[in-house]
């Protein structure tokens, strides 16, 4: 359930991932790859460095390399197209662009129609070449993958980071990962950031401080998140009273859960429940199998399919 510095598995032979996905709820995640997601139907919600945004039908967003997000669904479905690319893929010739990072992420049609269109084409264009799979696919996806990086380029603001500005950032990034793990790990009970400190040798507030910083909230604000995540799961995927599921996931008492869910979600808990109860709770082990669907693609691609015919995809 904690959220997780993930391992992405590329497509044999090439430096990305493809995918189509369904969101319910994506828990905070990092990970090392630049994400590009492009919202097919529906709308999401995203939060990345204390910042929420709601991206909707046609918005694309970039998400930076070991930028901690999470994904939540808004009342209607989604369909999304994600494609994670390891920053480093083009180092030998290009190696500028595993320092960038976009300094804005959200291009939309209306905003950015020619880099919008070109971006979407390109995406688009990746999918259904790594789904079917002809002769020279991977030359011909890697190829799109540089277009579709310069697109990004040339359309998003960005910041080049010299190679030590890299190295302290992998420091850092080590260091945060320590801190994730343990308050994962001790998040349902009592987590003391004077504790944490000790164990980094840093000052507390210096240690305050760069939480906020790399998380974009306080520490305890981080730790609540978590808590209420705990708690989203256990509310629509188990049977379990309100009060349990208070107490199991670190909330001092019921009111404080109340006063969260109204806060976060501007609905009590037990509304929540009836709103979002999954038809089949899942075991507590099932843990992220019930937060997203990754989509048969076959089936997926054929009203995509048809919708980029004019596109020239079809």
């Amino acid at each position: 359930m904690a959220h997780e510095y993930e391992l992405i598995e590329h497509e044999e032979g090439t430096a990305f991932r493809v995918f189509l996905i369904s969101i319910d709820r994506r828990l905070y995640h990092w990970h090392g790859d630049v994400e590009v997601l492009l919202v097919l139907e529906g709308s999401v919600t995203l939060d990345t460095g204390g910042r929420r945004v709601l991206l909707q039908r046609g918005d694309v967003f970039v998400i930076n390399a070991n930028d901690i997000h999470s994904l939540c669904r808004t009342k209607e479905t989604n369909v999304l197209l994600a494609l994670q690319f390891d920053p480093r893929f083009c180092r030998s010739y290009d190696p500028q662009v595993q320092r960038i990072r976009f300094t804005q992420s959200l291009l939309t049609e209306a905003g950015n129609a020619p880099g919008w269109s070109a971006i979407r084409r390109g995406l688009l264009t990746i999918l259904v070449d790594s789904y079917r799979k002809e002769l020279g696919f991977r030359l011909k996806t890697m190829g799109t993958l540089n277009t579709l990086v310069y697109q990004l380029l040339t359309n998003l603001p960005w910041v080049d980071r010299d190679e030590v500005v890299l190295a302290a950032e992998e420091a850092t990034n080590r260091r945060l990962k320590r801190i994730l793990n343990h308050v994962q790990q001790n998040f349902t009970a009592k987590v003391s950031l004077k504790e944490l400190a000790a164990a980094e040798n840093l000052d507390m507030y210096y240690l305050s401080h760069f939480i906020k910083n790399r998380l974009g909230i306080p520490f305890q604000s981080y730790v609540n998140k978590l808590r209420l995540e705990r708690a989203v799961f256990l509310i629509t995927n188990t049977k379990k009273k309100l009060i349990d599921i208070c107490l199991e996931c670190g909330f001092s008492d019921y009111r404080y859960l109340y006063r969260t869910f109204l806060s976060e979600y501007g609905c009590t808990p037990l509304q929540y429940r009836n709103e979002y109860r999954h038809p089949h709770p899942l075991s507590l082990d099932q843990g992220r199998d019930g937060q997203h669907t990754f989509l048969d693609p076959e089936k997926a691609l054929q009203g995509i399919l048809t919708g980029t015919e004019a596109l020239g995809l079809g």
